[in-house]
């Protein structure tokens, strides 16, 4: 992952991420045989101040309490290689429009795209789910937490109107007019 998205990736950066895929599994990818899209911008860094006059800001969630609470980790990676690119991820908002909502259960990407937030306050989090995940991976949620508490977010804070402001946004579809551009005709 490079730091923020258009820098050129460093070295140790392209060893960590070659080293990270030798090991990693791609087993839900490799069940993939289409192409696959993007799905959103994850990592957008500091967040620019020309895009949060324009109202940008209202659709970014940010990353610290994920990282900061542990509920953000990299299994089978190693604590070392993983801390390192938390202290990154910490410090970074994102955006992201998911285009299958697998939790739904639909085996095809049906609906609109939607927007998605991040985890962003204790609470939020299902029980059960945190348990569940704890037990099929083998990790600690409250451990992982205890060893990222002197993680640091961005530089300024976390945006005001980020993370939803405690709203949902939801993405509609409605028919308008489309005139054809003047040089088409």
């Amino acid at each position: 992952m490079s730091q923020v998205l258009g820098e050129a990736t460093n070295t140790t950066t392209s060893i960590l991420e070659t080293a990270a895929s030798a090991i990693q599994g791609f087993g839900p990818i490799n069940q993939i045989h289409q192409h696959l899209c993007v799905a959103g911008v994850p990592h957008l860094g500091e967040p620019v101040p020309d895009a949060a006059r324009r109202g940008e800001a209202t659709l970014w969630h940010s990353h610290e309490y994920e990282v900061k609470s542990g509920v953000l980790f990299m299994p089978g990676i190693q604590r070392l290689i993983q801390g390192q690119d938390m202290e990154k991820v910490c410090k970074t908002h994102g955006k992201v429009f998911h285009f299958w909502q697998v939790d739904k259960g639909d085996n095809l990407p049906l609906g609109l795209p939607q927007l998605m937030v991040a985890l962003t306050r204790d609470g939020q989090l299902h029980d059960e789910l945190g348990k569940n995940v704890e037990k099929q991976l083998g990790i600690s949620l409250a451990e992982e937490r205890g060893k990222r508490e002197y993680m640091k977010g961005t530089t300024n804070g976390i945006h005001p109107l980020a993370n939803g402001g405690g709203k949902g946004f939801k993405t509609e579809l409605r028919e308008t007019e489309s005139k054809p551009a003047e040089s088409l005709l």
